[in-house]
């Protein structure tokens, strides 16, 4: 399709036409069956990206079909809004809180009276900085500790406070311990 008939088609889906809707919604199917052969995507996530770019599409008295002015094709247009969409989709799949069943199956290292570190450990620390402790005793670099975070949690992490984290809970652990000697 060139610029002329990707505006006319545009246009027609303003007016309401579902044969121009249709043939919108077959453009959405393809793009995002594109990042699905290209890897990009979850195939189960494929039906719920097309249904909500139609829907984006649809809403708002069709405010984001306006913003297709002809400039470059419509399958560029569209692509745009398709892969903005599958991000979100992405990210929302892989985001979700901490908790008991992230934390490393390692072995617990055994304390003199019996007690076992990470039984200590999750009675007086948050889960977050008993799984920091975790993966740094299992060799993690603070790089690959903030990253993983980032990846659960949905939300930006440093390696920076990975540290204070480790050394606050460091500090904290070690003092617990001693209480209980």
């Amino acid at each position: 399709m060139g610029c002329v008939e990707d505006q006319a088609l545009i246009e027609r889906c303003l007016q309401g036409d579902e044969e121009a809707w249709a043939a919108l919604a077959a453009l959405v199917q393809q793009l995002v069956g594109g990042l699905v052969a290209a890897g990009w995507l979850d195939a189960d996530a494929r039906e719920d990206v097309v249904q909500e770019v139609l829907a984006l599409l649809a809403r708002d008295e069709n405010r984001a079909l306006h913003g297709f002015v002809g400039r470059s094709r419509l399958s560029t247009y569209l692509g745009a809004i398709v892969v903005r969409v599958a991000q979100r989709a992405q990210s929302a799949a892989s985001r979700r809180p901490l908790g008991a069943e992230d934390l490393p199956t390692t072995d617990s290292r055994p304390v003199e009276d019996g007690l076992e570190l990470w039984v200590v450990a999750r009675q007086v620390l948050s889960a977050t900085d008993v799984f920091i402790l975790r993966l740094a005793t299992e060799g993690h670099t603070s790089n690959e500790i903030a990253s993983l975070l980032s990846r659960l949690s949905g939300r930006p992490w440093k390696a920076a406070t990975v540290r204070q984290r480790k050394h606050r809970a460091l500090r904290k652990l070690g003092q617990a311990l001693s209480d209980e000697v």
